[in-house]
């Protein structure tokens, strides 16, 4: 969260002349009530089975740029359904940057509580081996999107070679 992946994946998809879909949207038509609700009324738990669900419609897309939540890719299965469909790539940020972008935002569940900037820190570090499975990773600190586009599109021309 945080890192620029909606706004970065509108700005490429339109570039592409591609659709673009988040997958957070999908996840809260599937359960027709907002992720917040789906974590305070069912738990994180329920959240990840309806994101799988949706990690395997969004695998069959084509020419649709994707923005999934940070957590997706925590699933080797997840991941590997993501990579079959096209190029998968990883946009970072430092905690700094993520507390910065997501500060005072209440739509964050896993931000709703008494330590936000230290619930990122432990979700970067727990979830650090699985970022690291994911072939390209791109920081977005101190960059505007339109930079992180066009090494985006470096890297699919590259991937299309």
């Amino acid at each position: 969260m945080g890192t620029g992946k909606s706004s970065i994946g509108r700005r490429l998809a339109r570039r592409l002349a591609w659709r673009f879909v988040d997958t957070d949207n999908l996840i809260e038509e599937r359960a027709g009530q907002p992720i917040a609700a789906i974590f305070a009324e069912a738990g994180e738990a329920a959240f990840r089975a309806i994101e799988r669900e949706v990690a395997h419609d969004v695998g069959s897309l084509r020419r649709h740029v994707v923005a999934t939540g940070g957590g997706m890719v925590v699933d080797p299965e997840n991941l590997e359904l993501l990579e079959q469909a096209g190029l998968v790539i990883l946009l970072e940020a430092t905690v700094e940057t993520i507390w910065e972008r997501t500060r005072g935002r209440k739509h964050r569940p896993l931000l709703n509580n008494d330590d936000p900037r230290g619930t990122i820190e432990r979700l970067l570090a727990a979830r650090r081996a699985a970022y690291e499975r994911v072939a390209h990773r791109l920081a977005t600190d101190g960059r505007t999107p339109d930079e992180v586009v066009a090494e985006i599109l470096k890297l699919y021309e590259g991937a299309a070679a």
